[in-house]
């Protein structure tokens, strides 16, 4: 069914296991052909399902935000530059297009909690901001990517065993009217094997070159 869908579709393609695997990753399709192969190689490698999707030309983001289930707290929103480098800020978005995002995840919980499905913990989201200037949502993810986690533990003043606690019990409102961050710029990045390395500075470059201080390279 899936390469009958493929063999009608517009070119280029996104090809993804539709659970988070570490063995089998995003892949690009241009051409039918391709397609044809990478979905047979999926479903040949036992994996249970796929997503295909139209490939979107743009810059991807995400946003992360902490909820007890009916409060969605945004933490903050991360660039991620070939899931090799990864900053804080996201500073290309406007406030409308953040205020959407918001939106998006208050929409989110509330839905949850009407179905008594209630979400609680780490609600990351991923988004693509394409050349057109629309909002495009690719998935959720309950959890912290590995470029992620040492930006938040390094960026922010934040008792994280408090936050989650609050997360639980649901008092989250009630304890947190704010999550402070520390002032500067914050970034992280991942070497050849696999450590993740993390910087600061007062600009965003100025952490950048921090990093490259530790000897790691980089690319626009």
């Amino acid at each position: 069914m899936a390469i009958d869908w493929a063999r009608g579709a517009n070119y280029p393609l996104v090809i993804k296991p539709d659970e988070h695997s570490n063995t089998y990753s995003t892949t690009f399709s241009e051409t039918f052909s391709s397609a044809k192969k990478v979905i047979g190689d999926f479903f040949n490698c036992d994996t249970k399902g796929i997503v295909i999707e139209n490939f979107v030309s743009g810059r991807g983001f995400s946003a992360y935000f902490i909820t007890d289930g009916f409060n969605a707290f945004l933490l903050d929103f991360v660039e991620t530059e070939n899931n090799r480098f990864a900053s804080l800020g996201a500073g290309f978005l406007d406030d409308e297009k953040r205020a959407r995002v918001v939106e998006i995840a208050s929409q989110t919980i509330g839905a949850l909690a009407k179905t008594e499905n209630n979400y609680v913990g780490i609600l990351g989201m991923d988004f693509i901001l394409g050349d057109d200037n629309v909002l495009y949502a690719l998935e959720y993810n309950p959890f912290f990517d590995a470029l992620d986690v040492e930006l938040f533990l390094g960026a922010f003043d934040i008792n994280w065993a408090k936050l989650f606690e609050s997360a639980v019990l649901g008092t989250l409102k009630d304890e947190f009217s704010a999550i402070k961050k520390y002032d500067g710029n914050f970034a992280t990045q991942i070497d050849e094997k696999g450590e993740v390395h993390f910087a600061k500075g007062r600009t965003l470059n100025e952490a950048r070159e921090n990093l490259l201080e530790e000897g790691l390279a980089w690319k626009f």
